[in-house]
């Protein structure tokens, strides 16, 4: 594997196994997923986007809403103005699907009492 493959799986197992410790770093976490760079492939960005959501998921009800809010901005925006007719727009829908799912998946609030913190995003595009 190359060198930002290695990087985002270390960056993932890191925020999945020290979510609090990794939460100092979550702005600079959310700034790589989405940064335009091309150094970082779509299935790099979710492994790290994986780890982010599990960073998100120890943090105060409130402060999850705010920052899944935040990190799936780029994909609900997206998903929101798309009329997806070429190859790449089908390929960019996908992944901006792939991101919420991803978000979805992991960032649920460890304790279950709360309610999950994609529902106002989720909302939002359906509203």
């Amino acid at each position: 594997a190359d060198v930002s493959t290695s990087a985002s799986l270390a960056l993932k197992h890191l925020c999945c196994q020290c979510p609090e410790e990794m939460s100092h770093f979550a702005d600079k976490l959310v700034a790589i997923v989405n940064s335009g760079s091309d150094d970082l492939k779509s299935p790099e960005r979710l492994d790290i986007l994986e780890g982010l959501a599990e960073v998100i998921a120890t943090q105060a009800p409130e402060n999850a809403i705010q920052a899944m809010q935040h990190v799936s901005a780029l994909s609900v925006n997206y998903l929101l103005s798309i009329q997806a007719s070429s190859p790449q727009q089908v390929q960019q829908t996908c992944y901006a699907l792939d991101c919420l799912v991803v978000l979805l998946r992991y960032g649920g609030h460890r304790d279950k009492t709360f309610p999950h913190p994609m529902i106002p995003v989720i909302q939002n595009v359906w509203s």
